[in-house]
């Protein structure tokens, strides 16, 4: 399956050794990230003429800006928060709108919760939270899209960069 996501390379340094650590997708590759629509569609149906309207469509996007506030958990997942998320919305229901088929966030939420992904099923929430705590707010430019494929080894490409504003 693919995904759509905004890297965000200025939580790198904070986030890293955690992630490296405790989420699979980091080890996979994937950089710190805010996903924007994931599944979108399966790797067989996207083709030039899906990357080039993606293109098209973020390109048309200013660039976001938005801080990395706080450190939270849920279930099994700790993830940093965005504030806002409003430029998130609008830009997955843009998504949304151009490709109605995509199985939004699996189906599995009503409503995206946007968020940078720490830890997965691991790790001391306390000292996690007490490690980055120290670092937030985290500014954030974000300048591009990329999309993503899992591959079946559990090794992610990037299929295509996304520029914002160009």
């Amino acid at each position: 399956m693919t995904t759509l996501v905004m890297p965000v390379p200025e939580a790198d340094g904070v986030v890293e050794n955690w992630r490296m650590q405790y989420d699979w997708s980091a080890r996979a590759g994937v950089p710190s990230h805010i996903t924007l629509l994931g599944p979108f569609l399966r790797p067989g149906q996207v083709g030039s003429q899906v990357v080039e309207r993606l293109r098209s469509l973020f390109a048309s996007c200013q660039p976001v800006t938005f801080n990395l506030t706080s450190v939270e958990r849920l279930s099994g997942l700790v993830y940093l928060s965005p504030k806002p998320v409003m430029p998130f919305r609008l830009l997955t229901e843009m998504l949304e709108r151009e490709w109605p088929e995509a199985p939004r966030f699996g189906s599995a939420y009503e409503r995206p919760l946007y968020h940078l992904t720490v830890a997965r099923g691991g790790g001391d929430f306390d000292e996690i939270r007490e490690g980055l705590s120290g670092h937030l707010p985290i500014g954030v430019r974000a300048q591009e899209a990329l999309l993503l494929e899992k591959l079946p080894d559990f090794d992610v490409r990037v299929i295509a960069h996304f520029p914002f504003g160009s």
